[in-house]
């Protein structure tokens, strides 16, 4: 069986870096939430001063492993990516940077090579449901629905 590849967004929960963001790949998120949060070992070095982190969402759907990456690497870089030349970026900060990464992964799944994916959006938590608003829809093949971190991939 293969595994599931999904990208994910994390916000710190640490009241002075409160609305940092992390993205990142992984093929289970609930480990991976686990060891950004450093309750197992080899999380991410980057996270370890901003901790405890929460996951916002997660994606899933990606046929490849290649394709998640690509589609992470484009979500932490949108000035240097291709794909997102046409969206106006600025370097906000607080709440707007989260409000941002939001709004830049609308964008993305709207534009190819991400639109034509099946792709699953699991939002994890609706205290941002607010920054949704400002955002495009997803293509109506994509599913968008709120769920629950302990049923995404492995533990």
């Amino acid at each position: 069986m293969s595994n599931v590849n999904y990208c994910y967004l994390l916000t710190s929960l640490k009241p002075t870096c409160k609305y940092h963001t992390y993205i990142g790949y992984t093929t289970g998120p609930p480990r991976r939430l686990r060891q950004h949060n450093g309750e197992l070992q080899h999380g991410a070095r980057r996270t370890s001063a901003k901790r405890p982190w929460e996951m916002v969402l997660v994606v899933e759907g990606f046929p490849t492993n290649l394709t998640a990456l690509r589609f992470e690497w484009a979500w932490q870089n949108p000035h240097r990516s291709n794909v997102l030349k046409h969206i106006r970026l600025t370097r906000a900060g607080g709440k707007r940077k989260l409000k941002e990464k939001i709004m830049y992964l609308h964008e993305m799944l709207n534009v190819n090579p991400w639109r034509r994916l099946p792709l699953t959006v699991h939002w994890l938590t609706s205290e941002y449901d607010a920054f949704k608003s400002a955002c495009k829809e997803v293509p109506s093949h994509m599913v968008v629905k709120v769920s629950r971190l302990q049923d995404l991939g492995s533990r």
